[in-house]
């Protein structure tokens, strides 16, 4: 049985490492940055989403949590001299942010400004006062 590459926390392990190494450079699963900051009346995600667009991101509101994704792909293809170059990418972001406490959905809303999203949700209780 062959060995197959596999990543592990110090970059790509296996027989296929060089040539991996070689054509992609150390592989690594980069997680995005988040802070939750809560006050008395709501919490605050921010959460680091540098290079996306206002279109690219979705944000999902549950009761206990806040979901942000986003996924943006980029095709790019030439011919120079009857030789065809194609260049394409994909990045995607995920990231569940687990809330001490429930909120009220339908009250949350969300920005994105300078690379970062910014998502205020008022908590469920607050919206009782």
């Amino acid at each position: 049985m062959a060995n197959v590459a596999a990543r592990k926390s110090g970059g790509i392990q296996g027989e296929g490492a060089p040539l991996l190494e070689e054509l992609f450079g150390e592989i690594r699963r980069r997680e995005s940055g988040a802070d939750l900051i809560e006050t008395k009346n709501q919490f605050e995600a921010r959460i680091a989403a540098p290079g996306f667009a206002g279109k690219d991101i979705q944000v999902t509101a549950l009761p206990d949590a806040i979901v942000v994704r986003a996924e943006v792909s980029h095709l790019e293809e030439r011919e120079d001299d009857g030789i065809v170059r194609t260049q394409f990418g994909e990045r995607k972001l995920f990231r569940r942010i687990d809330l001490p406490g429930l909120i009220e959905c339908e009250g949350v809303r969300a920005k994105l400004k300078g690379g970062m999203v910014t998502v205020v949700a008022p908590k469920a209780d607050a919206a009782a006062r």
